[in-house]
């Protein structure tokens, strides 16, 4: 999605972004907020799905909805817009938390291409990789570089492009699982279509992160 430098415990690089596409490690977007519970079994819905989304593995078209996994504590790439709902208690009738930045603006970009929802869960960064392999979500979505480690646990790792002046440079991306290869097609050809569109370049230009734009969503093999 975008390109970082590297901050504690090696979690990420911080100079902006690229996009990438592996199996839990690197496949790069955004999401929204909110998180609701999958009903596993139940019969495939089809309305407001696109031909792309129709594409996609029966649990999210049932959904309508990808959950991610995210540290969502990394502003301005994703972040609460208030306290966190297990810091602070609010006030009565004060409104849910929601998950604001770069990578949430992206993921309802990517969304909106199969006619889903991006879901964001907050889990500590730590247990993202371990969480994503327990299926507790569908893809992880935090800041994540993309390194050759990480991709060793996804199968396959897709190159990120590296564009303007950067420091430190690290590519971000999405984490998915090696076996969810609908997911990680549907992702591919939603990010492609936001790039050609023009959707892509209006979020980076609102968080001023223009010069770590993706120009491609190419895949090469995993080191």
């Amino acid at each position: 999605m975008v390109q970082g430098r590297t901050g504690r415990s090696g979690r990420r690089r911080r100079a902006f972004w690229a996009l990438a596409l592996p199996a839990v490690g690197a496949l790069a977007a955004g999401c929204t907020a909110g998180e609701e519970p999958r009903s596993a079994g139940a019969p495939t819905v089809a309305e407001g799905l696109t031909e792309l989304g129709r594409r996609l593995p029966q649990r999210i078209r049932t959904a309508r909805q990808v959950q991610v996994g995210s540290d969502v504590s990394y502003a301005p790439v994703e972040f609460y817009d208030a306290f966190a709902p297990d810091g602070l208690d609010r006030p009565v009738g004060e409104p849910e938390p929601q998950v604001r930045g770069i990578d949430p603006d992206l993921a309802a970009e990517l969304g909106r291409k199969p006619g889903v929802r991006f879901a964001f869960v907050n889990t500590g960064f730590d247990q993202l990789i371990a969480s994503l392999q327990a299926e507790r979500f569908d893809v992880i979505i935090s800041s994540m570089t993309a390194t050759p480690e990480r991709a060793k646990v996804s199968g396959q790792g897709r190159d990120f492009q590296v564009v303007g002046e950067q420091i430190d440079p690290g590519p971000y991306g999405i984490g998915v699982r090696k076996d969810d290869a609908e997911l990680q097609a549907v992702l591919q050809a939603a990010l492609r279509a936001i790039i050609d569109d023009g959707s892509y370049d209006p979020v980076l230009t609102r968080w001023n992160v223009t010069d770590g734009a993706l120009r491609t969503a190419k895949l090469t093999g995993a080191p």
